[in-house]
């Protein structure tokens, strides 16, 4: 069994279309978080000792740093401002290994940035932290939600 290594994920922005996918990498990132978890509600009753818990949506949000590349056009970052400044959403691929491999796993949906904080360290180099949030989007008035995905066979 050989063990799955964060430099070999990737993470990817759909610039193509929802059904004609145009996976375009996200290559100068480091510390890629993937949050996967439930909002809860507990419940306490008089009828029973123990404290219940309630399951409710998924909530979703990948967080990482990004490495923008100085004085060129670089359209991984202009996706990521854009999203930041109107709100737009990016068709988000966090996957395990590359996505030309058929069967590859990961998490694809419709994320927002909702944080882009610059950092600039004296003695390093500029880098963004930024975070996305799974977010409401249609497709013809079908709702798209994140969920899992693997790379489907020819």
């Amino acid at each position: 069994m050989s063990d799955n290594v964060g430099r070999l994920a990737k993470l990817y922005i759909n610039v193509g279309t929802y059904d004609s996918i145009s996976a375009s990498e996200v290559k100068r990132v480091s510390d890629v978080d993937i949050d996967l978890g439930k909002a809860t509600e507990e419940i306490d009753t008089r009828e029973t000792p123990n404290t219940k818990t309630v399951r409710g949506n998924k909530k979703l949000k990948i967080s990482f740093s990004y490495y923008a590349v100085d004085g060129s056009t670089d359209p991984v970052f202009a996706a990521l401002n854009t999203s930041f400044w109107t709100d737009s959403n990016l068709d988000m691929f966090a996957m395990e290994a590359a996505i030309a491999t058929v069967g590859t796993k990961g998490i694809r949906g419709p994320f927002g940035v909702t944080t882009f904080d610059r950092k600039e360290p004296v003695n390093g180099k500029i880098r963004y932290e930024v975070e996305l949030e799974e977010v409401c989007e249609e497709d013809d008035d079908t709702p798209l939600y994140a969920d899992q995905y693997v790379v489907p066979g020819p």
